[in-house]
């Protein structure tokens, strides 16, 4: 139903009259009474009337039944302004620390000076760590040649056992050759002894070949050894690759190591330039050329510099408890800093800390704000007023449907249900413009009396 609509005359029923209104009737019929007889004495003394008298009296007016407004709820709370007071600070902010001691040897930025990401600020004398980066480098190129020799010598090992392998084939087929003559020297005196035996040949020629058999027997055992030497020859040669590669591992690990800490020794030597980690502004510089500047994994407190990025601010703000549900990030904001009359900037809500600090019962919310110009200052303060929107499943009415206050959030209306009116208690919230919000226990059907007696 419309706002603006006006309200509803409705005649209700007259209730039972209480308290004050039953005191006023019986008032009202004792001047009645008493105006009664005094009609009637006066009609019993002169029962004739002049037409003068007869003008002159008024017929007693009839009392009209009696109206009240009606409306209907409205649906939606109030929407609403939350104002707070915010403090301007940098998007980006540190402290530059030295991570290596030194002498301040150059410092090439003052304070106010605008810097970009990488650009060198300052540069430490610290010469020990240059002759780190030399004796690293030297460290590697020793192990570097202990690789190479390990190759070589794994490379040899493995021509060795080749050369080896092919040795044993020479020797398997040698110790092939003896067997094959010890069979044939065999053969051949047992072929002699059996015509020795007939008598058919002479003894000295047995003995002949009882002599060439034994040789060829030596010579076969002599085969099979010289087999046997190859093979532990062999065997020995591969435990000398295996060595050979673990030592190739060795040196290899040797100079990742290596590596690895003339990389680390390159570092702390690059730390002897402090560089900008972001485009910003120098807003402290704490030392002068030919400082000592001990590092802040030395306990230093004090740092070389500050740097701000000022192109980005930040509002911050802190949420009171009640409104704590309310805020939500893209809500519409509005900021006004002292020191800038007239200025105001428009801008929403980025980030919400959705975290109450338990000392304050207050959350922190962050609203970013362009400042190309650099108009904006960290340390700044300014107002700043929030929109909160409606909620859509309240209902708001005029406050003057309210006709009892019982707690801070809850009061009484009066509602025509069935004809009769009714008096219910309901949840009330924010009261804006002659308006408050109903929270609970109304609908946007039911009908409230406006301004009841």
């Amino acid at each position: 139903m419309n706002a603006d609509a006006p309200a509803l005359p409705v005649e209700l029923p007259t209730t039972k009259p209480t308290g004050r209104r039953r005191r006023i009737a019986v008032a009202f019929c004792g001047i009645m009474v008493v105006g009664g007889l005094s009609v009637l004495w006066g009609s019993q003394s002169s029962p004739e009337l002049t037409p003068e008298h007869l003008e002159s009296e008024s017929p007693t007016p009839i009392e009209p039944s009696p109206t009240y407004d009606v409306i209907r709820p409205q649906p939606g709370g109030l929407a609403r302004e939350l104002k707070m007071t915010g403090t301007v600070e940098s998007f980006e902010s540190t402290n530059l620390f030295a991570r290596v001691p030194g002498y301040l040897k150059q410092c090439y930025v003052e304070i106010g000076d605008v810097v970009h990401q990488g650009d060198v600020l300052a540069e430490l004398d610290a010469p020990e760590l240059l002759k780190d980066v030399e004796r690293y480098r030297a460290l590697l190129q020793q192990a570097e040649s202990r690789v190479i020799q390990s190759q070589a010598k794994l490379a040899t090992t493995r021509a060795e056992r080749v050369a080896k392998l092919a040795q044993i084939e020479q020797v398997a087929a040698e110790v092939s050759a003896a067997t094959a003559q010890t069979s044939l020297r065999n053969k051949m005196l047992t072929r002699i002894r059996n015509l020795a035996e007939q008598n058919a040949v002479e003894q000295k020629l047995v003995d002949e070949h009882v002599h060439r058999w034994e040789s060829a027997q030596a010579l076969e055992r002599e085969a099979n050894a010289a087999a046997t030497v190859a093979k532990a020859e062999l065997a020995a040669l591969e435990t000398r690759i295996q060595q050979a590669q673990a030592d190739l591992k060795a040196a290899e690990a040797d100079v990742r190591v290596a590596l690895a800490e003339l990389a680390r020794a390159d570092v702390m030597q690059r730390f002897t330039q402090i560089r900008a980690p972001f485009d910003g502004v120098i807003t402290e510089r704490n030392f002068d050329r030919g400082a000592f500047i001990r590092p802040a994994t030395a306990g230093e407190k004090q740092s070389l510099f500050r740097i701000a990025r000022t192109d980005f601010m930040r509002v911050i703000v802190q949420i009171p408890n009640p409104d704590v549900p309310f805020v939500r990030p893209g809500q519409s904001a509005h900021v006004s800093v002292d020191g800038l009359t007239g200025k105001l900037f428009e801008a929403q809500v980025c980030r919400v800390g959705q975290h109450q600090d338990r000392r304050t019962r207050t959350m922190r919310a962050e609203i970013d704000l362009p400042n190309p110009d650099g108009i904006l200052v960290a340390g700044m303060y300014g107002a700043v007023t929030l929109t909160i929107p409606a909620t859509p499943d309240w209902l708001t009415i005029p406050e003057s449907c309210l006709v009892e206050r019982e707690h801070a959030n809850q009061a009484r209306v009066v509602v025509m249900e069935n004809g009769q009116q009714e008096r219910r208690l309901v949840t009330i919230g924010r009261t804006s413009d002659g308006r408050v919000e109903v929270l609970s226990n109304l609908s946007q059907e039911d009908l409230v009396l406006n301004n009841p007696l």
